[in-house]
């Protein structure tokens, strides 16, 4: 601040070497281990866990803390999360489970960082932060559009509510869909809240339309997982007005 800017002290790359082998001595004996170490002496109630391979790499880690385990008890009944984000040192997925308080705010329940999107690294994510809360289900949760996820989702969150972030959706008709009236007769699902006898009826009018035959196209595919991508099928569940985790991007970037 006395000199007016660090490109104005001199010193600073010096610093930054100094601090550098300070940290990579301080680590040596592994970096996830000391962070979360010194977070729990920080915080008593800090959770962490994790897993690792034969080689003694990560595979998979969680953690929480004290405001977190509080925020899930009072607003953990609808969870919204992603793993699209990456991290930029390890590029790796960052997967937050973020929620809503009764403010309207965004907040964070716990966070994890899978090694690969496999249903295995999903189902132990979901497994490990299940029995550190308690074993609260959430009562709903809406992700991107991750098989592995959704899978895992179904197998570890059974009676939970499960619906596809509406952001993704339509990120995926703008890339699938290149007719401007299949678009609009399609968002009709994503938004309109009828019967699910309408809502039966006017897909089988959607398909005989537009001719949607092949099994193997994106249209086809939405039909097949059409319970989890279209609003009449959750009209009577709990989702506290949230359609897309979007909401939290904000915060991913944060983190």
């Amino acid at each position: 601040m006395q000199y007016y800017g660090y490109d104005n002290v001199g010193f600073t790359r010096d610093l930054y070497n100094f601090c550098h082998r300070n940290k990579v001595e301080t680590i040596a004996t592994g970096d996830a281990q000391i962070v979360m170490t010194e977070c729990r002496c920080k915080d008593l109630d800090f959770f962490f866990d994790y897993k690792t391979h034969e080689k003694g790499h990560h595979k998979g880690l969680l953690w929480y803390d004290s405001q977190c385990r509080l925020d899930y008890a009072a607003f953990g009944d609808v969870i919204v999360f992603d793993g699209t984000y990456k991290m930029n040192r390890y590029n790796l997925p960052l997967v937050p489970f973020v929620g809503g308080n009764h403010h309207g705010s965004i907040v964070l329940f716990a966070c994890g960082i899978i090694f690969q999107k496999t249903i295995e690294s999903y189902v132990w994510i979901l497994s490990t932060f299940f029995d550190a809360m308690v074993q609260k289900y959430p009562i709903s949760v809406i992700t991107d559009g991750d098989l592995a996820m959704q899978r895992a989702i179904g197998l570890v969150w059974l009676n939970s509510s499960h619906r596809l972030c509406i952001w993704h959706i339509e990120q995926n008709i703008v890339h699938n869909v290149h007719d401007d009236g299949v678009k609009d007769d399609f968002r009709y699902f994503l938004y309109e809240c009828c019967s699910i006898e309408e809502i039966e009826r006017k897909w089988l009018e959607f398909l005989d339309k537009h001719n949607v035959i092949d099994k193997e196209s994106w249209l086809y595919q939405m039909y097949e997982r059409r319970e989890i991508r279209c609003a009449a099928y959750h009209a009577d569940k709990c989702y506290l007005v949230l359609r897309s985790n979007q909401w939290s991007e904000s915060l991913n970037s944060r983190l």
